[in-house]
C-alpha cells in the first residue's frame, strides 16, 4: 500500500503528464521556487537550465564593471527618497 505522499506525487505526475511543453518547464520553475523557499536552498539538480535566466549579454569584465557603475550612479541621480505624497487606502484604490 502506498503511502499518502506517494499517492499526491503520482497525482501530480499524472496532471503533469498531461501539460503541454511550455507548461511543463513553467512547473519545473515553480517547484525550484519551492523548494528554495521551503529548504532555504537551491534544488539538488539546480543545474536544470532556467528558460527565464537569461545569460548576461556583455562578457567582458571592464565593460561589465562599467555599466554597473553607470547603473549605480543613475539610481543615485534618480532615487525614490525624498518626501513622497501620502495617500490613503480609498485614495490607493482609486479609479481615474
Amino acid at each position: 500500500m502506498s503511502t499518502h505522499s506517494e499517492q499526491i506525487e503520482e497525482a501530480i505526475a499524472a496532471k503533469v503528464h498531461r501539460l503541454p511543453a511550455e507548461a511543463k518547464r513553467e512547473v519545473l520553475t515553480f517547484v525550484d521556487f519551492i523548494a528554495t523557499r521551503v529548504g532555504g536552498h537551491a534544488p539538488d539538480d539546480a543545474a536544470t537550465p532556467n528558460p527565464y535566466i537569461l545569460p548576461p549579454e556583455i562578457t567582458d569584465p571592464a565593460e561589465r564593471a562599467a555599466t554597473l557603475s553607470d547603473v549605480a550612479r543613475q539610481m543615485k541621480e534618480n532615487s525614490f527618497t525624498g518626501d513622497p505624497p501620502r495617500f490613503t487606502r480609498e485614495e490607493l484604490h482609486e479609479r481615474r
